[in-house]
């Protein structure tokens, strides 16, 4: 059966002198390997229009019992992101470590990579979009962290820190004593970006080089420890 969807491409890899397979993240959530033959020739037209980070629409053919796997027909140029510096190029591969190896993602994930290229096109890339990235994956995982409340006792007083393993924001009673205290304009802001119902906080949240400082450690640890992925590309972020 042909099949037709924009995709965001994660990874390409080379099978024999001629043919590739193409690893990418679909617009319906699925992430899928397509076979593409005859890619690695010079005269290939996928080849000129399908790269690493960019959007395409593709249209493939797949046997409905086999969702994440196809043979690629056409591939036609979308957008793609265009880093102007290591710290922007490294936003693109954390994405790609994040789902690379996934079978699928929610249902918003295209939506989201489709939005922070186009503004990372036109404006410098924040940790406000990497929070989005992170928010968004940890969905994928069954984790929705609590922002406007103590993820423990459910109280909106004295609220101290932000803690992912324990469920989101905590009050002073509920926080472990070896858990690091959050400034309170820091807290504020997390609270926006796990609390936004949708992804418009990235123009208006700012994190200092303090703040993301914190963020990165808070984040890596559960993405590393908890969760088994590579988030070393946070610390050029």
């Amino acid at each position: 059966m042909e099949k037709f969807n924009k995709g965001y491409i994660l990874n390409i890899y080379d099978n024999d002198e001629n043919d590739s397979n193409i690893k990418a993240l679909l617009d319906d959530g699925r992430i899928i390997s397509l076979k593409a033959k005859g890619f690695q020739k010079p005269e290939s037209k996928n080849r000129a229009a399908i790269k690493t980070g960019s959007i395409v629409e593709l249209e493939y053919f797949q046997k409905d019992q086999y969702p994440n796997s196809g043979l690629l027909k056409r591939g036609t140029y979308v957008s793609m992101f265009k880093p102007t510096n290591q710290r922007d190029l490294s936003v693109v591969r954390f994405i790609d470590a994040l789902w690379t190896r996934r079978k699928e993602a929610t249902d918003n994930t295209f939506k989201i990579i489709e939005k922070i290229i186009n503004e990372l096109n036109t404006q410098i890339v924040t940790w406000a979009h990497v929070i989005l990235i992170i928010r968004d994956y940890l969905i994928s995982e069954n984790i929705k962290l609590t922002a406007t409340k103590c993820a423990s006792c459910s109280s909106s007083d004295n609220i101290y820190t932000f803690d992912p393993r324990s469920g989101g924001l905590l009050c002073k009673n509920c926080a472990d004593q070896n858990i690091k205290p959050i400034d309170v304009e820091l807290l504020k802001k997390i609270i926006i970006c796990f609390s936004s119902s949708d992804s418009s906080f990235t123009r208006k949240v700012i994190f200092n080089p303090n703040e993301a400082a914190v963020l990165r450690e808070i984040f890596m640890n559960q993405l590393i420890d908890d969760l088994g992925v590579n988030a070393d590309l946070l610390k050029l972020i």
